[in-house]
């Protein structure tokens, strides 16, 4: 990852490359501050949130997606979204 670059991630359906390509993304955005852009054609931007608060908050996006939350994970999504917020405005 250099300054200037443009790196595109191609291949089949369902082998993670959203999960790969957000890890590296919330890694750079967060560690160095960063401003990181994401174009996504399958998913939508609050997919894309959730799956961000989800990996940051290390709990479950199966579960998020189900419904099926516990106090816990919500105190932890919670966290996720007071630390992203304050990483974005350092």
């Amino acid at each position: 990852l250099h300054k200037g670059n443009l790196i595109i991630l191609a291949a089949r359906p369902a082998v993670g490359k959203t999960t790969f390509v957000m890890n590296i993304v919330t890694n750079v955005a967060i560690k160095t501050g960063a401003v990181c852009a994401v174009f996504e054609l399958e998913m939508t931007k609050p997919e894309l949130t959730e799956r961000l608060l989800c990996s940051v908050g290390g709990v479950s996006n199966q579960r998020a997606k189900k419904g099926e939350l516990t106090n816990e994970d919500w105190k932890k999504l919670w966290d996720a979204r007071k630390f992203i917020n304050k990483s974005s405005k350092e």
